[in-house]
């Protein structure tokens, strides 16, 4: 065996030895971003439900309020509901914002 080849050999083993490590890390941190980010739309799609609900609950009451020609409770809790879901669901937004700067 030449010299050479024990340099490339032990360059190969050098190598081999650098970039394991970091690749394990690089794949450890990529897996975290994909959990947080699978949870963020998970978190994202239980709002949309909630939105569709509030928003279907507000035309029920709509609706029922014009056909009996007078506001009644039920337009009042639906409305209530929906300002809840637009509260949360600013405030969804602005902390997935911040988590982005």
């Amino acid at each position: 065996m030449y010299w050479f080849e024990h340099i490339l050999l032990i360059c190969s083993s050098l190598m081999t030895l650098v970039v394991i490590p970091l690749a394990a890390i690089f794949f450890k941190r990529m897996e975290k971003r994909d959990r947080a980010r699978d949870e963020a739309n998970k978190r994202f799609y239980g709002y949309v439900i909630w939105g569709i609900e509030s928003v279907g609950g507000l035309s029920r009451a709509i609706a029922i309020a014009r056909k009996n020609q007078k506001c009644n409770g039920e337009t009042d809790e639906a409305l209530q509901k929906y300002e809840d879901f637009e509260r949360e669901l600013n405030k969804f937004k602005t902390q997935q914002t911040a988590k982005t700067l």
